[in-house]
């Protein structure tokens, strides 16, 4: 014969209160962990002297890079600095090429590298 156990409100309460956060630590990534993942799909990586560029340059300063992610022989203006909501410094990158003219949205995706991201507008 099995004997029944007193339910205990208390105890279902702790239950249900440890199952909670539990749940909030495992579905819920630190800040780092979040920031990764979305680099990874929304951003595209810049190289060393492109993101020593969009450092350092004042705005409306010209570089013409060697190699680039639109291709050879481009001209870059970059425009001022600003903080964008997710507290990151971007800055909008006007690229020149014999194809014509665009703009691409580029903040600090690291202490060293800049990538091109996403505008939300």
């Amino acid at each position: 014969m099995r004997q029944r156990l007193p339910f205990q409100p208390r105890g279902a309460l702790l239950l249900v209160l440890v199952m909670a956060l539990a749940g909030c630590a495992t579905s819920s990534p630190s800040n780092s962990q979040s920031y990764t993942g979305w680099q990874a799909q929304q951003q595209r990586l810049l190289d060393e002297r492109i993101s020593s560029y969009l450092e350092g340059a004042s705005a409306g300063m010209v570089y013409h890079p060697e190699a680039s992610p639109w291709g050879s022989g481009v001209l870059l203006t970059v425009d001022g600095r600003y903080q964008a909501a997710s507290g990151r410094p971007c800055r909008k990158l006007h690229i020149e090429s014999s194809q014509g003219q665009q703009s691409v949205l580029t903040c600090r995706a690291s202490d060293t590298r800049w990538a091109e991201v996403r505008s939300l507008r």
